[in-house]
């Protein structure tokens, strides 16, 4: 978030702009950069597009996946390494159930557990510039 937040300085983007976007207080968003409180995933990458900008989970030098598809990739690659639950989970500080719960997408998904999913895989998440589509007359 902090990446972000700077992104969006530079873009001379104002936290009131992206508060009002995201329908949220500028205070909440202060939190977010901060570190003082963590995002819902899908919310984190709603922050990425109002300051143009994606979050991305690369790999040598290619995009494994983009935006809310990170989370639909994460257990997809968990699976692939052969990693169980609770090996996972001892790797990055986390309940196994939690990681179960993150997988059956029956609990809430935070940008920090996204995260350390990603840093248990020897991952981690980055930002890209928006890309603009050309559309053909």
């Amino acid at each position: 978030m902090k990446r972000l937040d700077e992104h969006r300085r530079s873009q001379g983007i104002t936290l009131v702009v992206v508060a009002g976007q995201l329908g949220t207080y500028k205070s909440t968003l202060s939190k977010w950069s901060s570190g003082s409180d963590s995002p819902l995933f899908h919310r984190a990458v709603a922050y990425a597009s109002a300051v143009n900008a994606r979050i991305v989970l690369p790999h040598q030098g290619r995009v494994l996946a983009e935006g809310l598809d990170i989370v639909d990739a994460l257990p997809d690659l968990r699976r692939f390494v052969g990693a169980p639950y609770r090996r996972m989970a001892a790797r990055v500080g986390l309940h196994y159930k939690t990681l179960e719960t993150f997988e059956a997408r029956t609990g809430p998904r935070y940008l920090s557990t996204v995260e350390m999913y990603a840093a248990g895989l020897g991952l981690s998440l980055g930002m890209l510039p928006a890309v603009e589509l050309a559309v053909a007359p």
